[in-house]
């Protein structure tokens, strides 16, 4: 079946990408994480191009696409995974960015936050097992968002930090697309950010540290 999906997050995963967003043509919106065949689902880069558009490019946050899907994967890490199926995606238009509030989940979905961590940004796998995930993906509004980086070896990491329902987060950016446009603009640097709206998405189970991740799958508008 073909489904026009309003893309949220275009965020790095493994080696590949984790498209999630929101059906556009129902009332309630559902989330939809497109995922491939591969391990943990991931989709190549080269699978998320938009047709329809000149130059063509990637699926961006606020771009409506049309996928085509094919059910449930096996095995299924999330329950908003479906499996896509071999069409190309159209491109079908673009929201503005002003529009995003309008998709904004309810304030009574809060993540889940694990009582045996003394953290916010990772579930262990022992409570994931005792309560098992009935959604993994959260469109939310903050009052204020604050951007901050750290040295890894080689590698400078990003993180979002914000309050939401009363918890202090701090969380791994994985959105590419906008690191990359900060870079270019000479504004990637920590500090307090003017957007107000995150996709925060729960990871692939990471062994090495018996976790499930809270990430900062896009930042928005």
């Amino acid at each position: 079946m073909f489904v026009d999906l309003l893309c949220l997050a275009n965020s790095r995963k493994l080696n590949a990408k984790c498209i999630a967003g929101k059906e556009w043509d129902t009332s309630d919106h559902p989330w939809i994480r497109p995922v491939s065949a591969a391990e943990h689902g991931g989709v190549p880069s080269d699978v998320c191009v938009l047709q329809g558009l000149w130059p063509q490019r990637e699926v961006r946050p606020l771009d409506i696409v049309r996928v085509e899907l094919q059910g449930l994967p096996s095995p299924q890490e999330h329950p908003e995974d479906r499996l896509l199926g071999p069409a190309l995606w159209i491109n079908k238009g673009t929201i503005h960015p002003g529009d995003v509030g309008k998709f904004v989940d309810p304030p009574g979905t809060p993540t889940p936050v694990d009582p045996t961590t003394n953290a916010s940004d990772h579930l262990s796998r022992s409570f994931v097992l005792a309560h098992p995930l009935t959604r993994s993906l959260w469109l939310i509004e903050v009052p204020a968002l604050k951007l901050a980086s750290k040295a890894n070896g080689v590698e400078l990491k990003w993180y979002v930090e914000f309050i939401y329902g009363g918890v202090d987060y701090r969380l791994r950016v994985t959105d590419d697309y906008f690191l990359q446009r900060l870079q270019r603009q000479g504004k990637l640097y920590d500090g307090p950010r003017p957007e107000k709206h995150l996709c925060i998405s729960i990871g692939v189970y990471f062994e090495s540290m018996d976790a499930y991740y809270k990430l900062a799958a896009a930042v928005l508008p």
